[in-house]
């Protein structure tokens, strides 16, 4: 019995850390954006957020129509327009 409550708390642990490291910081974030698409034709300005529920980092960027640079938990940043007319 011991033995199986001792696996079961170890395999919660590494679950755990496995989902902690897939996380990535604001500041690497913010290195993937400005060497990315998401440079091209616009800032990144300081509005940025986390989210949980897809995974990914969103940067806003200086654009003439609004727009925000995605970064993936593999590290790829691409640029979202979201202009009602032609993209920049």
């Amino acid at each position: 019995m011991k033995i199986a409550i001792f696996a079961f708390c170890l395999a919660t642990l590494l679950m755990l850390a496995g989902c902690a490291s897939g996380s990535m910081s604001r500041e690497r974030a913010y290195e993937l954006a400005r060497n990315s698409e998401c440079t091209q034709g616009a800032n990144l300005t300081d509005e940025a957020g986390y989210d949980q529920e897809d995974g990914v980092w969103w940067i806003r960027m200086q654009a003439s129509c609004n727009a925000v640079c995605i970064i993936d938990q593999n590290g790829t940043a691409r640029a979202q327009w979201m202009c009602l007319g032609a993209q920049p």
